[in-house]
């Protein structure tokens, strides 16, 4: 292949050097088509317009690539921080029914009982459930001891 200058450079040709006809007086960043013809056919081609715009095209493509990039990064840093967090959370939680449990008067047979049964199955309960179960036990506890205030001081003698 030869260079075939132009006004604006060469243009490489695969064959025989090809006539050039110029539209133009002086090629510039808007030219006018340059008309090649090779073996009788013509073919038109946009000199420095199409060049520009496939560059931008890529620049706009290599930014994209890039801005999805930076996204996905991103994603991933928030979706770590919220796996963090679901974790301490998890931690607070765990803590909080071990707390409820050790508050528990396990002298009480109703609650040592419900206790008892609570722990064989706890592993394969999730978190919400063991809080609520355990709520529930608390709230039992906290009603049978009103109750249980109640009938004492209804057994004393009246004063």
């Amino acid at each position: 292949g030869t260079n075939v200058p132009t006004g604006s450079g060469f243009i490489p040709t695969a064959g025989p050097p090809a006539t050039i006809v110029s539209t133009g007086s002086k090629v510039g960043p808007t030219a006018s088509p340059i008309v090649k013809r090779r073996k009788g056919k013509e073919i038109m081609e946009e000199s420095d317009t199409p060049k520009k715009k496939k560059l931008q095209e890529q620049i706009d493509a290599q930014v994209a690539r890039e801005l999805e990039e930076q996204q996905e990064r991103e994603d991933m840093r928030m979706n770590e921080q919220i796996a963090r967090d679901a974790e301490v959370a998890r931690i607070y939680a765990e803590e909080e029914i071990h707390g409820m449990i050790d508050s528990l008067d396990k002298s009480n047979e109703t609650v040592a009982k419900y206790l008892q049964e609570y722990q064989q199955f706890a592993s394969d309960l999730s978190l919400e459930k063991k809080i609520y179960l355990i709520s529930d036990l608390v709230k039992y506890q906290e009603h049978y001891k009103k109750v249980y205030k109640f009938q004492s001081q209804q057994r004393k003698p009246m004063s």
